[in-house]
């Protein structure tokens, strides 16, 4: 299950763009960050954030739910996916078939 912990650390690092500032932002480890993000991409079955760049930044399946999350407007639902990391509503149907 989703947290909403788990969104804020999301945003952090998405804000900051490095797991080290994220985590002293959001007074954490860095090692406990970095475990509650995986645990989160997991929970959803695709990566959030590109680690191969000299910054983290958001995949595309990190763009849409963070920014939402930014803006005050997410709830739960824009976060599960399809399998195949299409967001899904709660109605089951992907947000693109809509």
């Amino acid at each position: 299950m989703i947290k909403l912990q788990q969104l804020a650390h999301a945003l952090a690092l998405s804000h900051h763009g490095n797991f080290q500032r994220a985590a002293a932002a959001r007074h954490l480890s860095q090692p406990a960050l970095s475990r509650s993000i995986q645990s989160l991409e997991e929970e959803l079955g695709v990566p959030l954030f590109d680690r191969r760049s000299v910054a983290v930044t958001p995949t595309l399946y990190g763009e849409a739910p963070l920014w939402r999350a930014a803006m005050g407007g997410w709830h739960g639902r824009y976060w599960q996916t399809d399998g195949m990391g299409w967001p899904v509503t709660a109605t089951g149907r992907t947000r693109t078939d809509q």
